[in-house]
């Protein structure tokens, strides 16, 4: 192992960075690091100081090498951390576990830095937050000091944006490539989106994106594409030699300085601007100061930035400066509350500046939606008198009639039509994102702004133009517009160069159009033309020119753009776009301007026998809008194989727009797919020079020069210079307003589909009809009496004399969360349930905790077994493993389930519970010794639902890809430890609390402490059972109340059970959860066990009664991971599609759902002999002299017969008789016991010597009265 000194580059970047306070950014190319042992020159001390390389991990010391630069340079606590992936993070990510380890080798005086892991130093001293790509959009509003994206083939521009952002300036952006001999091997490789782009007619996707990725590293001034040794690779020449920097102070910082001094003795507004960190930011407070000290109630302030200028910051200060003017009703709005926490993180910091105090001048309440994450939803204030900050939805403005302010943040998120809806005789503030990685609010700034100007304009003028009465109604309802855009980021300084490159690379600075020079030439006169994108993503400086300009197109001209629109439009092999451009004079050597864009996407040649198979599963594949559209619309298998192109968008310069230029692109387009613009390409042309993937190379990474590639077609081609595809028609698919229609019907197009979206905002009947009052029935007059034909009311009442569905026969009473499984340990070698798949694989579950024999009104802490059931939805359907929180049952045979479940429930006369009928039937069956011995122990009354164990109970059969079977038990072993109740605060809780288990449960996941539990299973070969000293399926035994011993059958780790998230309506989703121990993904089956094989009927049997026969269809029972496609149809309550018109019979010789040889079950071998075997006199006594003997204390003894006796007592004599029997039969002073305290009890209150009860007839009775 050598040592190799880093490049000085590296270190002097990352150093000018900070001190410029402007990001850097690494893209590190190669996987092969371990074995190389870099040191950082360190010129604070003697010299170099050596970082040891990672032991088995790859690609992971330079992050720590980076980090530990920027820690240097940053002089602050260790920068926090952002590492995003797709799917397998490569190592563990417990920081928590690794803080511990270290702290403890710390304390013991072990702790080597030359010897231990780097990396593991590293993670467990660093603020590091672990984050899938699919989840990134949770850290927007956070800020990093690093920013870490591996996995690049899941990378998407979107996501590329939304990472870089979060990251401070000073800090490092780093992106992990995997080996390559050259870069140009990226071109090529296949990212994950690039599924979505192929169709079955276009497959062939070129990777333009990466190409033009790659390129323009080059051009990033702060940007170094290194190897996985630190080499600096040549495509960074551009950083060749460069020097440290001192800090300078930016001119904006002094002006804003110089103001926030001015404004010192102007209060409110001094000490809210002294919270603005740029000077955009205090301009923009200071504008909004102005119109709330104005109180005219009739002004609008728009605000417009881009990503990181300080927006919600800026309206949060506003807030606090209107609540500083004495406004007393301010509503605010956003898409939702979860978006508000920079918002009102400012208008907290407000008061904060205003010296007001929380609890004693304002009150905040928080969401208990755990979605919104204890969003902030009201602020009360009440130092001088009642004000408050409520938050709405954008769809409730019938909410604002008191309104003084209302504050609108991210309004381009909000359809045009409810912000509009939002305006009213009240002052508004409005913040919108007009450009950056979630879309543009080009929309607001053209459409509502651009309306708002022109009301703002007339109002001016109409007292000149009309009378005086006439122009102060229309001033009533004019409004004033004020604009304020933001410059200067928040995050980082002015001018930072990984913004400027992300900016370029993403085409999210494309706001401003060129101004048009060719005049307005007459439509006919322009002509169409095709725009090749191998050209166009060339990254040539003509192409890029060209490039902007047509995005600049397409975002004035459409509401919403997004960064990935770029890749699908360089990458995605159906697509095709064509620009219109005015006559063009043949001595212009520039670009000519662009009237118009035209993208088109090529659609259809879909076999017939896919577009069936698709259709009967209710499923379309990616791509071809208009034949899967078609064809499920009219049921036409045939539309699907027409090629087809459909008109995606067309862009008109905002300058031209209405002048005929979109209609002539659209004329021209047709006449091209129509033939009447024939090819004059000639045959055995040179073809261009195409992207061809790279194997290896001669020359190696530190000698690649990468350039823009030579010899490409011309970017601009006529129509007549390429032939085109041939179509049998050529559609559009768009969103419909007032306008578009007469547009298209004037280029000949029809409308074939129309679909509409009633609004949400409207009350509507269960019909849908919207509901003009439903506060007063329709009556004969004033007095008079209801009407029939007053629907609201039937409706209403109807659907409330329907709401409730029978009751659980067991389990009634409830409480449920949902959560995930997580695996932690490999368990393949038993199983190949995918719910096992791998380790890191999550699951999402259901969980339902519950009571056995009360009623859904009875108190949670009765003494009762508690059910533990988990509803896994895995990839091949729903798994649900139906347990308790003991690993013992009371019956060991499925046929007695009825009368011992009658048992304790409500005696059929008296309708009240009965002991003599509980104690009746567990002294009969002495089976039930064991779960009663565990019931009236400590553990019989849980401390509510979080600290309890759970037990798959049954045993059950694990089959892995080899079809190898198991036994196996299932254990999930609470987290938060187990706790109990005394019998006194059991009896007091019933009273005070009875939904004790439940409110806890619930307020434990609202307060985000979320509960968990450590799964884990026993296995148990075939021979194993066939010598187990018992029969391993009675489910009435346990070995030391341990099922199998764990000796023998140790505890195998394999997840974690994590519950996140409450429900949010109890009656769907958790009154209607069905668990059903018959669903067995493949993997999963079950054993002999009497009582599995009883329930795997008797617990669907219940739900179609309860719920219908199409219970899975309702959303928590619908296995939404998987696709459900079979040959059952119809019944009451069918809520999908009834699987379309695939055929319901089967075999057949159509295109339909066929079976799988991969999930027959495992073949199992049984007994010949048929008969009834009875069970009655098998051992019963001997587990539970163990659990009596060795398991309990004495004090744990002398309570369970204290607990016994005292439920016993209210039973008959002979039926004490009989239970003492048993008891005794388990060990002497068992019985003894129960039987000294049953004396006393009944010498203090004498029994009938027979049930009073019994029917006439009753042999057994008339037995029992002769033996007393």
């Amino acid at each position: 192992m050598h040592r190799k000194k880093v490049d000085n580059r590296i270190r002097v970047l990352i150093e000018n960075g900070v001190a410029e306070r402007q990001r850097s950014l690494f893209v590190v190319v190669g996987d092969r690091g371990k074995d190389q042992c870099p040191y950082v020159s360190d010129e604070a001390s003697a010299g170099p100081r050596r970082l040891p390389g990672l032991q088995g991990l790859r690609l992971l010391w330079q992050v720590v090498i980076l980090h530990h630069m920027l820690s240097k340079a940053a002089v602050k606590a260790r920068p926090s951390v952002l590492w995003c992936y797709k799917k397998e993070l490569g190592f563990s990510s417990h920081r928590k576990k690794r803080m511990r380890q270290l702290q403890k080798k710390i304390r013991s005086g072990t702790l080597n830095v030359n010897q231990d892991d780097p990396f593991e130093l590293f993670g467990a001293a660093t603020d590091i937050r672990y984050c899938y790509y699919s989840e990134t959009h949770k850290v927007l509003g956070n800020t990093f000091g690093m920013c870490v994206l591996q996995d690049f083939e899941a990378l998407t521009p979107n996501l590329l944006a939304r990472t870089v952002e979060t990251v401070a300036g000073g800090g490092l952006v780093v992106i992990l490539l995997r080996t390559v001999h050259s870069l140009k091997q990226l071109y090529t490789l296949t990212m994950d989106v690039h599924s979505r782009y192929r169709t079955e007619a276009h497959q062939d996707v070129v990777g333009r994106f990466n190409e033009r990725f790659i390129l323009s590293l080059a051009s990033c001034k702060k940007c170094l594409v290194i190897d996985d040794q630190l080499n600096v690779l040549p495509i960074s020449s551009h950083i060749a030699t460069i020097e440290a920097l001192p800090p300078q102070a930016p001119p904006s910082d002094l002006e804003l300085q110089g103001l926030k001094e001015g404004l010192q003795d102007t209060q409110p507004v001094g000490v809210l601007v002294d919270c603005c960190k740029t000077l955009d930011q205090a301009k923009a407070v200071l504008k909004f100061i102005e119109a709330i000290s104005e109180k005219t109630l009739r002004s609008t302030v728009a605000l417009t930035a881009a990503r990181g200028r300080g927006k919600s910051a800026a309206l949060g200060l506003a807030i606090a400066g209107a609540v500083a003017f004495g406004y007393s009703n301010v509503f605010v709005t956003s898409p939702s509350p979860d978006n508000l926490h920079t918002l009102f993180e400012f208008v907290f910091k407000g008061f904060d500046a205003l010296q007001y105090q929380e609890h004693l001048d304002y009150e905040v309440i928080q969401s208990l939606n755990p979605e919104f994450h204890k969003a902030v939803i009201r602020v009360n204030v009440f130092r001088e008198h009642r004000q408050t900050i409520q938050y709405i939805h954008p769809a409730d403005a019938v909410r604002l009639g008191q309104a003084e302010l209302l504050v609108i943040d991210e309004a381009a998120a909000i359809p045009l039509p409810l912000v509009k809806s939002l305006l009213g005789p009240y002052l508004v503030f409005m913040a919108s994102t007009i450009n950056g990685y979630e879309g543009t609010g080009r929309s607001l700034s053209l459409k509502l702004i651009q309306q708002l100007r022109q009301q703002s304009a007339q109002s001016q003028v109409s007292t000149t133009a009309e009378n005086r009465t006439t122009a102060t109604a229309r001033l009533a309802s004019a409004r004033t517009l004020h604009e304020v855009s933001l410059q200067e980021s928040i995050r980082y300084a002015p001018g930072d160069a990984v913004e400027q490159w992300l900016n370029h690379l993403l085409c999210l600075d494309c706001l401003s159009l060129t101004p048009m020079v060719s005049g307005c030439p007459l439509p006919e006169a322009c002509e169409l033309y095709y725009v090749n994108r191998d050209t166009l993503f060339c990254y040539h400086k003509a192409s890029e020119l060209f490039l902007q300009r047509l995005m600049a197109l397409y975002v004035a001209s459409h509401y919403k753009n997004s960064p990935n629109d770029l890749q699908m439009l360089s990458d995605a092999p159906a697509h095709h776009l064509f620009c219109l451009l005015p006559p063009v004079p043949p001595t212009q050597n520039a670009l000519p301007q662009v009237l118009a864009v035209v993208q088109v996407c090529l659609e259809g040649q879909i076999s017939r026998q896919s577009i069936l198979s698709s259709l009967s599963r209710g499923k379309k594949a990616s791509g071809d809008l208009i034949p899967w559209t078609v064809s499920e619309q009219f049921q036409d298998p045939d539309f699907g194989g027409l090629s087809g192109g459909r008109v995606v968008r067309i862009a008109v310069h905002p300058d031209y727009q209405g002048m005929g230029y979109g209609s002539r692109a659209l004329q021209l387009l047709q006449a091209y797919y129509q033939g009447h613009c024939p090819s004059l390409q000639e045959p055995g042309l040179k073809p261009c020079q195409e992207i061809h993937a790279v194997s290896s190379e001669a020359v190696g990474l530190l000698e690649e020069v990468i350039s823009p590639r030579k010899d490409l077609p011309p970017l601009l081609l006529r129509l007549s210079e390429r032939p085109a595809e041939r179509l049998d028609y050529l559609g559009v698919s768009y969103g419909l307003t007032p306008g578009l229609p007469q547009f298209w019907k004037r280029a000949g197009f029809v409308p074939v589909y129309l679909r509409q979206t009633p609004k949400p905002e409207v009350l509507t009947t269960g019909a849908g009809n919207p509901v003009g009052d439903k506060l007063n029935s329709m009556t004969a007059g004033p007095r008079g009496p209801l009407l029939v034909q007053d629907v609201v009311f039937t409706d209403e009442m109807a659907h409330f004399d329907r709401e409730r569905i029978p009751e659980r026969v067991v389990h009634a009473k409830g409480a449920g969360a949902f959560g995930y499984f997580e695996v932690t340990h490999d368990i393949t070698k038993y199983c190949k349930a995918k719910v096992f798949e791998h380790i890191g694989k999550r699951t999402p579950i259901a969980v339902r905790f519950s009571t056995v024999a009360g009623e859904s009104g009875s108190a949670d802490t009765v003494r009762d077994p508690r059910g533990f059931a988990v509803k896994f939805y895995t990839e091949d359907g729903n798994w649900d493993l139906v347990g308790n929180n003991t690993p013992i049952f009371f019956i060991r045979d499925a046929i007695l389930f009825p009368s011992f479940i009658h048992s304790q429930k409500r005696n059929p006369q008296t309708h009240l519970k009965d002991p003599d009928m509980v104690w009746d039937f567990w002294s009969l069956r002495p089976e039930s010794l064991h779960q009663v011995s565990f019931l009236f122990s400590d553990r019989g009354i849980p401390d509510g639902h979080r600290h309890m164990n759970g037990y798959g109970s049954h045993t059950f059969k694990l089959v892995n890809a080899s079809g190898e079977a198991v036994y196996c038990k299932f254990h999930y072993k609470t987290d938060q430890g187990i706790k109990n109740l005394s019998v006194e605060d059991a009896a007091r809780l019933s009273q005070e609390d009875p939904d004790y288990g439940l409110r806890d449960l619930f307020n434990a996941i609202a307060t985000g402490n979320y509960p968990s539990w450590t799964f884990y299973i026993q296995v148990m070969t075939f021979q194993q059972a066939e010598t187990f000293p018992f029969n391993p399926f009675d489910i009435t035994k346990a070995s030391l109340f341990k099922v199998w011993p764990h000796k023998d059958y140790p505890l195998i780790p394999v997840g974690k059970l994590v519950l996140n998230r409450n429900p949010v309506n109890y009656f769907a989703e958790v009154e209607q959860v069905a668990f059903d121990p018959s669903n067995m993904p493949p993997g999963i089956e079950p054993s002999p066990d009497k009582m599995l094989q009883g329930r795997l009927f008797a617990y669907p049997d219940t739900h179609r009664h309860r719920l219908g026969p199409n219970y899975l269809q309702i959303p928590v029972n619908c296995p939404f991971r998987a696709r459900v496609a079979n040959y059952q149809r119809d019944g009451p309550m069918c809520m999908l599609d009834n699987q379309g018109g695939a055929p319901n019979y089967y075999p057949n010789s159509f295109s339909a759902p066929d079976q799988q040889p991969s999930a027959l079950e495992h073949c199992a071998r049984c007994s010949t002999d048929v008969q009834r075997f009875n069970s009655t006199n098998e051992d019963n006594v001997t587990q539970v002299r163990d659990f009596y003997l060795n398991v309990l204390t004495e004090e744990q003894r002398r309570r369970l017969c204290q607990n016994i006796a005292g439920h016993l007592k209210d039973a008959q004599l002979f039926i004490q008789k009989k239970a003492v029997k048993n008891f005794t039969d388990v060990h002497p002073d068992y019985g003894a016991r129960i039987q000294a305290l049953l004396d006393k009890y009944n010498a203090e209150k004498p029994k009938n010597a027979i049930h009073t009860l019994v029917q006439p007839g009753s042999h057994l009775a008339a037995r029992e009265k002769a033996n007393l």
